[in-house]
């Protein structure tokens, strides 16, 4: 074989890879390259599932939700927050996203289906509920043990408490619980003090928190809610009721709208009616 011939050959063969190379450029540029489109539409319609899915099992844990976007017309927006394989926590919001009327949710992939087993206002639930869907510990909330009438923490409180929140200042809380009453409310001391008491979040900043006061034993009640703020440092529960609190107080202590987003209007026109607290 001459020089001539050996160009010739690495010519053509040079022109086949170029061709090779070129088409599948232009399969990629084209969207021709189907494998990726297809799985690329496959992880949305599975994105998309989910999110339907959870919407409606939302609605089903909690009947009151779907009533309301029927009376209203408005809409129910879910958000996945943490995703760990077949289990998944996130929020739902009600009228628009990110609005006052919010809560969480708790879900596992059962048979290819989100299925929904926890829904509350906070990262709060049910032990039992946890332990039945074999949930993982480190994505398990605080939860209450319907049993022992006992509050296990979370191992977690990173996932679920905002601003370093940990158990020491759940103790000092309780502490400040117990002087409140005793100032504010002594009728109901006697129903709390030599109790094993325990804590619920359901919302916090740095310096504001809103939550629960329980007490285990085989008696089991609970404050509806406390708040309680930060003065000079120091754990301070302001409030504790059935009833929500009046808007005075909020603005007292500057509780911002994701701590309380409802209070009860000091205005003669609308006392005793609750007002929305616009962030």
């Amino acid at each position: 074989m001459n020089q001539k011939q050996i160009t010739c050959i690495v010519s053509v063969a040079m022109l086949l890879i170029g061709g090779v190379l070129w088409y599948g450029e232009r399969q990629s540029e084209t969207g021709l390259d189907t494998a990726g489109v297809a799985a690329t539409e496959s992880r949305e319609q599975q994105d998309e599932k989910m999110i339907e899915e959870i919407k409606q099992g939302v609605k089903e844990d909690y009947p009151y939700l779907d009533v309301l976007e029927k009376e209203k017309s408005a809409s129910l927006f879910v958000e996945v927050e943490t995703l760990d394989n077949s289990f998944a926590i996130g929020k739902y919001f009600f009228g628009q996203e990110q609005s006052n009327q919010s809560g969480t949710w708790f879900a596992e992939k059962i048979e290819n289906h989100w299925q929904v087993f926890n829904v509350s206002s906070n990262y709060f639930g049910i032990c039992q509920k946890f332990w039945q869907h074999s949930f993982p510990k480190e994505l398990t909330p605080d939860c209450w043990d319907e049993e022992k009438n006992f509050l296990v923490e979370t191992s977690n409180p990173t996932l679920f408490f905002n601003n370093d929140f940990t158990v020491k200042d759940k103790e000092v809380i309780k502490i400040a619980f117990l002087e409140y009453l005793n100032t504010e409310a002594k009728e109901y001391l006697s129903s709390y003090k030599n109790k094993t008491l325990f804590v619920a979040v359901d919302a916090n900043t740095q310096n504001h928190m809103r939550g629960r006061i329980f007490f285990g034993g085989t008696e089991n009640r609970s404050t509806p809610f406390i708040l309680a703020t930060k003065v000079q440092g120091l754990w301070k529960v302001v409030y504790q009721g059935q009833d929500g609190p009046y808007c005075e107080t909020i603005d007292i202590y500057s509780f911002p709208v994701d701590v309380v987003p409802f209070c009860i209007s000091p205005d003669e026109k609308n006392k005793g009616e609750y007002i929305t607290r616009w962030r």
